[in-house]
């Protein structure tokens, strides 16, 4: 009953045992064979289904590692390590609202230092700042030293608007973690947010000095010395790290920008195009393609990747209330717009994130919530009808189809703006689609009759920090309460600022494909 290359007899015990010699040696195949013989002798083998269930999702299986780790879960109810596991596999697969789930459960069975540090990541990147905070400060009580988790609690004060608090945490941090490079990182980073570029120069040198292989640390750097105008330099900095991993999407997109804002947009197309022939789809890159093209005289090709002219109502679809297969939450506004201003995990400007002047929420759980089901249902109308006008319009093979999956997650945000909020230009690179929903819109955003679309999304403005040469259409879409808009992730948008009295208040999502 040996599996695949192993003779380790019969019994589960030794099918186990060169199981696992096989996993730690990374002879997968071998693994998974022995695994299966296990568990067609005892079905119930709990140690086999949670290992078998860590290979599978080193194996790219994720259902399967899923189905393994829950079953693990389930036999034994005191145990955390297989839903600790099974938060790690729905962590792969980019549902991080099951993975949350998961790490909680674990932690009401035990109060694991992982699992806390874990919870504490999955929720500070879902925007609930305050409970992330606190399992890191546990966490940190066991593992002072833990230089991953002190970063993470860095980038956490940072986004919460307390810059000088993620100042003295680096403090903390190099003080636990001597010599550490990602101490320098954080630092570097979070006097870069902080509009400091010249302070920040030496502590992401020094990184890499030490660990020549950071490439956040080499982007920092080179969006530091652009901003102090040493773009020569930001460029060679950025040449470097794209040879030394040219897989590596920011830096190539930042690249493109660099090398055609230098004049030479034929070099910044090619270096897209090389990429997304590796990696088709990518969204950082793609975007930077469509400026590169844009700026290279290829009107066509940049238009179709960026919705101008008549792709534009490709690219991006507008859905009043009522024209979607599924219950209208227009009834239910009222109770919405109440629901997002007392968030508890409301934040005014974050600092990673694009609003500026107005509050943003953390991540929303729409199907749970009496208030937002409504929404959650539409959402899911909007994506099937995208979806549809995208195909019949001949752009089933284009880049916003890359990833494209019949399964997905949502991830959803409120955003409160009053007079003088904004969001700046950005995009959402690791969704395949986004789209917003106006649940409230003041009237007479134009109040001072200075910009009659103020208050509008607008898609076509890169970021700052890009420095393509010719500026691309701009295509603006009014709020309406009940409107849905929805693009592929990789636009760049933003919205104006307004100036009359009330918040403009809405709903965003990305879809999520289930890996």
């Amino acid at each position: 009953m040996g599996a695949r290359g192993l003779t380790p007899g019969d019994d589960p015990a030794g099918l186990l045992r060169a199981a696992m010699a096989a996993h730690q040696s990374g002879r997968y195949p071998q693994a998974d064979d022995a695994y299966a013989g296990v568990l067609r002798a005892a079905p119930d083998h709990l140690q086999a289904l949670r290992l078998r269930g860590i290979l599978k999702r080193q194996l790219g299986d994720l259902a399967a590692s899923a189905a393994l780790l829950r079953r693990a879960a389930e036999l034994a109810p005191a145990s955390a390590d297989a839903l600790a596991e099974l938060a790690l596999t729905h962590l792969a697969a980019g549902d991080l609202e099951l993975a949350e789930t998961a790490l909680r459960r674990s932690l009401g069975r035990e109060r694991s230092p992982k699992a806390l540090a874990n919870l504490g990541a999955v929720l500070q990147y879902r925007g609930h700042l305050a409970e992330a905070e606190g399992l890191y400060r546990d966490y940190l009580l066991a593992d002072p030293g833990d230089s991953e988790v002190r970063c993470n609690l860095v980038s956490l004060l940072l986004d919460a608007g307390r810059g000088d608090a993620a100042l003295a945490e680096c403090e903390a941090a190099a003080a636990a973690c001597a010599g550490d490079p990602a101490v320098d990182a954080a630092r570097g980073a979070t006097l870069l947010a902080l509009g400091r570029p010249a302070e920040a120069l030496a502590p992401l040198r020094r990184v890499l000095e030490r660990a020549p292989g950071d490439d956040l640390a080499a982007v920092n750097l080179a969006v530091a010395l652009a901003e102090l105008d040493d773009v020569p330099t930001a460029r060679q900095v950025l040449e470097a790290a794209v040879a030394r991993n040219p897989d590596n999407a920011r830096a190539t997109a930042d690249l493109m920008s660099l090398r055609a804002g230098a004049g030479d947009a034929p070099a910044a197309v090619a270096l897209g195009r090389a990429f997304l022939a590796r990696h088709p789809g990518e969204r950082l890159v793609v975007a930077a393609l469509g400026y590169a093209l844009w700026d290279a005289g290829e009107d066509a090709a940049a238009g179709r990747l960026l919705g101008f002219g008549d792709v534009n109502a490709v690219l991006v679809q507008s859905f009043d209330g009522g024209s979607l297969p599924a219950p209208d939450p227009r009834p239910g506004r009222d109770a919405i717009a109440r629901r997002l201003a007392a968030d508890p995990s409301l934040v005014r400007s974050p600092v990673s994130r694009s609003t500026r002047d107005g509050g943003q929420t953390g991540e929303l759980y729409l199907h749970r919530e009496r208030e937002l089901t409504a929404l959650d249902g539409y959402f899911r109308a909007a994506v099937q009808a995208y979806v549809e006008r995208v195909v019949a319009a001949g752009f089933g093979e284009d880049p916003v189809m890359a990833g494209a999956s019949t399964g997905f997650s949502l991830r959803a945000w409120g955003t409160l703006l009053p007079a003088g909020g904004r969001q700046l230009p950005h995009q959402h690179p690791l969704g395949w689609l986004s789209a917003v929903y106006y649940v409230a819109v003041p009237p007479g955003m134009d109040a001072c009759g200075e910009d009659p679309q103020a208050g509008w999304l607008e898609f076509g403005p890169p970021p700052a920090r890009y420095r393509f040469r010719r500026p691309p259409p701009a295509r603006c879409i009014e709020p309406v309460e009940g409107r849905l808009v929805m693009f592929p992730s990789y636009l760049y948008h933003c919205t104006r600022p307004f100036t009359g009295a009330g918040e403009r208040i809405s709903v965003a999502i990305d879809v999520m494909p289930r890996r």
